[in-house]
């Protein structure tokens, strides 16, 4: 079966051939762009990781919708009440089961209707 012919890369100006896509050089320019213009992901912060996440469960170790239905069960997640993962005021956070957690933020993502 004959192969594909090489074709030139994407970026503008540059001669370079390539199975598909932009040549080595400027496909890593394009992903550092990428990853700049998107910023950091809020849950991969220092502050959240080391500091504010572990305070929350060390303040409610207990899951904070069990405990409404009687059951005693460990904190695993931290919630942000508003939705907001930059949020990270006292007030905004709910130490969560897993299972809990899922079944909030699935909720939540769902919006308004439920589907």
């Amino acid at each position: 079966m004959p192969r594909r012919a090489k074709r030139p890369c994407r970026h503008a100006g540059c001669g370079a051939l390539v199975k598909a896509g932009y040549c080595d050089k400027h496909r890593a320019g394009r992903e550092a762009a990428r990853r700049k213009r998107r910023g950091p992901k809020p849950y991969d912060r220092r502050a959240w990781r080391d500091r504010i996440r572990p305070m929350q469960l060390g303040r409610e170790p207990l899951c904070h919708d069990c405990l409404g239905r009687g059951r005693a069960t460990p904190a695993e997640d931290v919630h942000h009440k508003n939705g907001d993962a930059t949020d990270d005021r006292e007030g905004n956070l709910m130490s969560l089961c897993h299972e809990c957690h899922s079944r909030r933020t699935l909720a939540e993502n769902r919006g308004p209707g439920g589907g």
